[in-house]
């Protein structure tokens, strides 16, 4: 019985040594607006945003993949942005239909829900819907390990209409 109640406790000190538990992954990366009506012809703007599950980061990286016959990104913008440091300014490929971006923000990171990273000015070149969804991502913990805390991507999905015009009186 002894011997049974000194294993038991050996075992139950490893296990518990060995079995800490992990960080949780609770970031996510998503677009603000993920859904609008827009015309043919307009430009307008969507925020790239972090929110970061009440963990601190320090850093992000992503691709943003988007319909390239269905909108033109005419700029992006850092201004407001809770980076300061980049690694790669965010890239657009308008061949590839993808916007490339990576950055971070010193010690002792950031920590909130609507951190924004940076805004792409589109114009609509077409009618129907386009889309702009995550091809990659990453959000890392100000953990000292790099620790990616990202659970999800949330894209968007944009209807786009065509211009309506007003016949002139005769």
């Amino acid at each position: 019985m002894r011997r049974a109640l000194s294993l038991f406790l050996i075992l139950s000190f490893f296990s518990a040594i060995f079995a800490l538990p992990a960080r949780a992954q609770s970031a996510s990366l998503y677009l603000n607006p993920s859904s609008a009506i827009y015309t043919l012809g307009n430009t307008f703007s969507v925020d790239v945003k972090v929110n970061t599950g009440g963990e601190a980061v320090n850093a992000a990286q992503g691709v943003l993949a988007f319909d390239a016959n269905a909108f033109e990104v005419t700029s992006v913008s850092k201004i407001g942005s809770i980076f300061t440091l980049w690694t790669q300014d965010p890239t657009v490929s308008s061949a590839d239909g993808t916007i490339s971006f990576g950055g971070g923000v010193p010690n002792p990171g950031f920590t909130g829900s609507s951190g924004k990273l940076f805004t792409l000015s589109l114009r609509v070149k077409t009618t129907g819907t386009g889309t702009i969804n995550w091809a990659s991502g990453a959000v890392l913990a100000n953990d000292g390990k790099g620790t990616n805390i990202l659970a999800s991507m949330g894209g968007g999905s944009y209807a786009l209409n065509p211009k309506i015009t007003t016949p002139s009186a005769p």
